[in-house]
């Protein structure tokens, strides 16, 4: 025997109120055993409807209008010549592990109770820049003697560090040549 085609009924909460309503009503009546019957209307399943796809619109976008050029600063543009007149130059950073930040503050507190004063990392890095260009000299005829390795790959941090002690190596033997400051 075939099963029958399944039929979806839409659930109608008022229909299921009022055959309640209607169940206790005849109960209560007490209508001499006879059971009074209401059927609730069945509401007719509604098709889907088909939803229009919307049209799309084309619309003209005006071009983009180039930003104006900007307009001339009175500050004179950084050069060689003019860099101590700037307010502020450009930023010099560089990064250090965790072992060597550690070192650094160790150091720095150490000279902070020496010096009895604040010394802070810029005031460290000019100090030690000043040197290196009072040492340029004897830094250049080092470095003409006995060439450090070239660069490395950033990636090769073993072969970076060896490039960097030879640094070292030719900024200690340089210092050790310079005349002494005046």
């Amino acid at each position: 025997m075939p099963r029958k085609k399944f039929e979806e009924t839409v659930y109608d909460p008022f229909a299921a109120e009022v055959e309640r309503l209607a169940a206790t009503t005849a109960a209560s009546s007490g209508g001499g055993g006879a059971e009074m019957l209401v059927e609730a209307p069945q509401a007719a399943p509604e098709p889907p409807k088909a939803v229009p796809k919307p049209t799309p619109k084309v619309v003209d976008l005006p071009r983009p209008v180039p930003p104006p050029p900007p307009a001339p600063s009175s500050e004179p543009k950084p050069s060689k010549d003019n860099l101590e007149l700037l307010p502020f130059g450009p930023t010099k950073r560089f990064k250090v592990t965790a072992d060597e930040d550690e070192a650094y503050e160790e150091f720095i507190l150490r000279l902070r109770a020496a010096a009895r004063s604040k010394v802070d990392f810029s005031v460290l890095s000019r100090v030690l820049w000043a040197v290196a260009l009072h040492a340029e000299t004897p830094l250049i005829e080092t470095l003409k003697r006995s060439r450090p390795p070239k660069r490395p790959s950033k990636n090769n941090h073993m072969a970076m560090a060896e490039y960097e002690n030879a640094w070292v190596e030719a900024a200690i033997a340089a210092f050790r040549r310079m005349a002494p400051s005046k």
